[in-house]
């Protein structure tokens, strides 16, 4: 075992540099807990806006508002195609709302 000598002339044993290493190691474990947290998050904003969008949708086709006849056959459609789908209601969500 490395002994470190402390001012006060004390002999310390490894364990405080290993436990700074350990603390080293704990403080990186949380940095990338962070990132794939934030990474989740993203996708979980994602698939909430998404299935919202889906909602909409589904909404849509039940009051029929949905005139296309290629989308009236869909279950789902993609981000894009559901900001067509919006438009055709008058409801533009590339916009900014204000002006």
């Amino acid at each position: 075992m490395t002994h470190i000598l402390r001012r006060t002339g004390k002999r310390m044993s490894g364990t405080a540099r290993q436990g700074g290493e350990l603390a080293s190691e704990e403080y990186q474990g949380l940095q990338e807990m962070l990132q794939l947290n934030s990474y989740f998050g993203v996708l979980t904003v994602f698939a909430a806006f998404e299935r919202c969008f889906l909602r909409i949708f589904q909404d849509m086709k039940n009051l029929n508002l949905v005139k296309d006849k290629w989308q009236k056959k869909q279950g789902f459609l993609k981000l894009n195609e559901y900001k067509e789908a919006l438009k055709s209601i008058g409801v533009y969500v590339a916009q900014a709302p204000f002006r």
